[in-house]
């Protein structure tokens, strides 16, 4: 089914940092690894959380800070019982009459830009601070769910971790 965005995508290319030619999104350079860019005591939970929700410790340490955080949010998530066949848009795709159009808030490399944008240093916040609501707070996920269903946008902010809060603020100002 093809979509368009409500706003004009950035054809510029993906990310803002001057990411050099051939790397792809979401990794790092190979001389760097997510574990050195975190404190000793956030890399050990780094593991621990890898431990408890399935995810390969290993694997994580060649992403970018946003790319370990969908990883460990979309495994926590299946922990909690999501999965990708009850996602909202699928379930709303399948209820749309055929005669519908379809659209999107925003197309997949704008979803990847409003992570990718950041600067390292804003980046490594986001698995810090998830890691340990992980580890803290394993029914995020529900209370999440939760203020979503009560379209609780003030809640999604306080709540969820901080690139949500941008993504919708983002994907909302195109429509």
């Amino acid at each position: 089914m093809p979509t368009t965005s409500g706003r004009a995508a950035d054809r510029s290319g993906v990310g803002s940092r001057g990411r050099p030619p051939g790397r792809e999104p979401g990794y790092l350079p190979a001389d760097q690894s997510l574990s050195q860019l975190l404190s000793p005591e956030g890399a050990a939970r780094l593991q621990r959380v890898c431990r408890t929700y399935g995810v390969a410790g290993p694997m994580l340490e060649r992403f970018e800070p946003w790319l370990a955080e969908v990883a460990l949010a979309g495994a926590a998530y299946r922990v909690a019982g999501a999965d990708s066949v009850s996602g909202v848009e699928r379930v709303l795709a399948a209820q749309a009459p055929d005669h519908a159009v379809r659209r999107a808030f925003e197309t997949p490399a704008e979803q990847i830009a409003l992570f990718d944008g950041g600067s390292l240093d804003e980046q490594v916040a986001l698995p810090r601070e998830s890691l340990k609501e992980m580890e803290d707070n394993p029914d995020a996920y529900q209370e999440l769910v939760a203020a979503w269903m009560k379209a609780d946008v003030a809640g999604l902010e306080a709540d969820a971790w901080i690139p949500c809060a941008r993504l919708l603020r983002g994907s909302m100002s195109g429509w």
